[in-house]
């Protein structure tokens, strides 16, 4: 008896000395889990596919991946394929295409699926995927390293592994995941005593930036510590990775077209025309494109045209898979209701919203939420706000959950909303979807968009935001005023 009543007390202080918010965090997850588990066995995966793989038949899986190769290893793919992507990424994506069948490089868009049955990208995009998650875990696991609890770390790091954007950016195929492990490494050890790791961190968000653009953002920490001559630094090497790549993308765009046969060429012409619907550009400008030698500035000029219209597209789109504050007032019922045909509200509720997380990122007083004002910054971008982009999240996160500083009571209500955010949430309404998209006037998106964390993304995004301004705006008038007493006192 007396064993037992030690084993007991031994327990009791382990957990009286343990952040019970990792603890909280590992229930709360593991609970929406296994409902989700339930719902799918009983619904026969209907509930989980209608989240993740629209009905379980074939949509559009691993395609921003598989298109991108194929896009990017054809001649001047700005021009004639409309890449989005910085060269650094055209030259990474033209490094795989070189263990691709050209057969499979040059299909037309309408065959695109049929990338499915090349071994080796399937066997190449297998490879990446693995090597990213292996280095995101090693990432989150020397973040949240504690030699008294390993196990309890370890079943941390795992769950997030296989959270829901993890698996929603596996089923796209986005190399955004990559741009999250080297933002995450530069994060997490800019501030490395080690001279090398901080070089090398600087080195990962430059490369980062130029994949991405937009991850450029988390530069501002330097910017905020005030290290300005790294700050310089950084953006030389920003300034490297982006020119000469794009000095390489154009010389082997010349390369390629002066070794092309006529052939060759003649099926490059028609798998650009092809996918010109896709790029919404003229079919005869597109061929010509990919068979015809164009200048640096023309490629320049392609660059920014595609940029600018692929954040149009995005900024008018309707999407629950988006996470920007825009995307509440795009809802149908939302937008007739408040009556604005101009769009004036959701431009000045990203603007406002926008210039609020970077004042706060600039006066908040711990290091996880200046890194998660920088995040939503990323995040509430029309252009970088889909679903999959939520692994983002998981760099202040990790600060968040390894901080042994004093608690907030707020932290309390946060930790449930980056919960929600991660885990699957259980599709409870999925037997009354007809008449959710009724109410909704939901008609013209597809059925699989209304999956839980589709359907509630944003609006938990967005209330995690809040509970993060109020308390600063508020801590913020607090210390003014007791600066004002202070002056008013001497």
């Amino acid at each position: 008896m007396k064993f037992f009543q030690k084993r007991h007390s031994a327990i009791k202080r382990h957990l009286d000395t343990t952040d019970k918010m990792q603890y909280a965090f590992l229930i709360m997850f593991s609970g929406l889990s296994l409902w989700t588990i339930y719902l799918a066995l009983k619904t026969d995966g209907y509930t989980l596919s209608a989240s993740l793989l629209g009905k379980g038949l074939y949509t559009d899986h691993f395609m921003d991946f598989l298109n991108s190769v194929r896009d990017n290893c054809q001649a001047n793919a700005y021009s004639s394929r409309c890449s989005i992507y910085p060269p650094l990424a055209v030259l990474f994506f033209r490094f795989i295409g070189l263990f691709i069948d050209n057969d499979t490089i040059s299909s037309v868009f309408k065959l695109r699926k049929y990338s499915y049955y090349d071994q080796r990208i399937v066997l190449i995009f297998i490879i990446f995927i693995i090597l990213c998650l292996f280095l995101i875990n090693r990432l989150l696991s020397a973040k949240l390293y504690d030699r008294n609890a390993r196990i309890r770390t370890n079943l941390l790091v795992f769950v997030l592994m296989f959270s829901y954007p993890v698996i929603y950016s596996l089923d796209r195929g986005n190399i955004v995941i990559l741009c999250v492990v080297t933002s995450m490494f530069f994060v997490f050890f800019r501030d490395s005593e080690s001279k090398v790791v901080r070089e090398l961190a600087y080195i990962s968000l430059a490369i980062s930036a130029a994949l991405k653009l937009y991850p450029a953002v988390f530069g501002l920490l330097l910017i905020r510590d005030k290290k300005f001559k790294d700050a310089a630094r950084l953006i030389l090497y920003g300034i490297a990775f982006v020119v000469v790549p794009m000095l390489l993308v154009h010389l082997g765009d010349i390369i390629m077209l002066k070794n092309m046969s006529e052939e060759e060429l003649a099926i490059a012409a028609k798998s650009a025309v092809t996918a010109s619907s896709y790029g919404m550009k003229n079919p005869e400008t597109v061929a010509y494109a990919a068979t015809h030698i164009e200048s640096l500035w023309d490629m320049l000029k392609s660059i920014w045209n595609n940029l600018m219209r692929f954040s149009e597209s995005k900024s008018t789109d309707i999407s629950f898979s988006k996470l920007g504050i825009e995307n509440i007032f795009k809802i149908p019922l939302v937008a007739d209701y408040l009556g604005d045909t101009e769009n004036r509200l959701p431009m000045l509720s990203f603007i406002i919203s926008e210039a609020v997380a970077l004042v706060l990122f600039f006066t908040a007083d711990k290091d996880w939420k200046r890194a998660y004002f920088l995040t939503y910054i990323l995040l509430n971008l029309s252009t970088s706000s889909s679903m999959y982009a939520l692994t983002f999240l998981f760099i202040p996160f990790g600060l968040f959950i390894a901080d042994h500083s004093k608690r907030e009571i707020m932290d309390w209500v946060r930790l449930p909303l980056f919960t929600l955010l991660f885990a699957y949430l259980p599709m409870v309404y999925y037997n009354k979807l007809p008449e959710m998209i009724i109410f909704l006037k939901l008609h013209q998106l597809s059925t699989s968009i209304l999956g839980a964390n589709n359907l509630l993304g944003f609006s938990l995004f967005q209330l995690l935001f809040l509970t993060l301004v109020i308390p600063e705006i508020v801590r913020l008038v607090v210390l003014g005023c007791r600066k004002i007493r202070r002056r008013r006192a001497v």
